[in-house]
């Protein structure tokens, strides 16, 4: 078993804990604004030289960028036009930022979870946190003044962080939400796949290392891999009712990951586009949880069964995981 696993929700009516939701909504946010300067950028030098040529644009530049691409890919045609080269230091801060934009997006909750069950760990959550939204604010607005600028944009791209009121911790909440209980169904597949390969080496009488700490520290595993692995091991030939929703889960969690806050960025600028944003999100929160909890009953457990695992064994298993890190700080 797993040295720690994703539980179904951290504590909700702990005040910490929904605020380690909302700051993690705030960084990756922040990291989309830094993705949206890049945008700019690339946009207006393309208008501007269709416009130097005389050169109708066939689509809007911008709107092209909302609806494609990445920050990785973005960073690289900044690059490619040697855009970083006369500000010194920026291209590795930036190179600095991608990796942490994605580790929040597809490892954060899997690696960091242990420390969501005290209150130390929960503060050094929340710490490093801030320091991350801090610092994707901190090269956005150099970016913006060092980059775009001088470019002369058009009015009205300029993007900033809006001022954190109720509402707007509540949006950042809930997408934290969205993507932990994302992460939890992606959790609940490694124990799907990890009980599966323990059971063939029981069969066949041979020791394997242990699949969950494996699996949990591949940084290259995703959930569509996962998900892929769940599908080609046969365990939903039984369960063909299930194919449909976690695709769409998949789908869900990778927009999420890519191109939410990108693509939505202007619903979080007002109060009517933030409860739009706030209904989306807890309905995708609502989708994950669902199919996670199918997933759990009927397949999760029969496998854990079949290894002699019963569900009163995997309740103990998981509180003294519980114990163990609530009290690792000695709270």
């Amino acid at each position: 078993m797993p040295d720690i696993i994703l539980p179904a929700h951290l504590d909700n009516e702990n005040e910490q804990a929904r605020a380690v939701y909302a700051r993690y909504g705030a960084a990756t946010y922040a990291a989309s604004l830094l993705e949206v300067e890049f945008i700019h950028v690339l946009a207006t030098i393309e208008q501007q030289r269709a416009a130097a040529n005389g050169r109708p644009l066939r689509q809007d530049p911008w709107e092209k960028r909302y609806a494609n691409g990445t920050m990785g890919t973005f960073l690289d045609a900044l690059k490619g036009k040697k855009l970083l080269d006369s500000h010194p230091g920026l291209a590795a801060d930036l190179a600095t930022a991608l990796e942490a934009r994605n580790h929040l997006a597809h490892h954060y909750w899997w690696q960091e979870i242990g420390d969501a069950f005290s209150r130390t760990g929960r503060a050094k959550m929340l710490s490093y946190l801030e320091e991350q939204r801090a610092f994707f604010d901190r090269l956005t607005t150099r970016c913006r003044e060092d980059i775009t600028l001088p470019l002369n944009p058009p009015a009205g791209t300029h993007r900033q962080l809006p001022d954190e009121d109720e509402q707007t911790r509540e949006m950042y909440g809930h997408f934290g939400a969205a993507v932990y209980f994302a992460d939890t169904l992606a959790s609940g597949f490694i124990c799907v796949l990890a009980g599966a390969e323990v059971k063939r080496a029981k069969a066949g009488k041979y020791r394997i290392d242990d699949p969950w700490d494996r699996m949990y520290a591949d940084k290259k595993l995703t959930m569509g891999a996962l998900l892929n692995g769940v599908k080609e091991g046969g365990h939903l030939t039984s369960h063909p009712d299930l194919t449909g929703p976690l695709d769409a889960a998949l789908a869900s969690r990778n927009e999420l990951a890519h191109h939410f806050w990108v693509s939505r960025i202007e619903d979080s600028f007002s109060e009517a586009g933030r409860d739009r944003l706030i209904e989306d999100l807890e309905r995708r929160r609502q989708a994950f949880e669902d199919v996670n909890n199918a997933v759990h009953e009927r397949i999760a457990v029969p496998l854990m069964e079949a290894l002699g695992v019963s569900r009163k064994h995997a309740e103990g298993i998981e509180r003294g995981m519980r114990f163990r890190e609530e009290n690792k700080y000695g709270d």
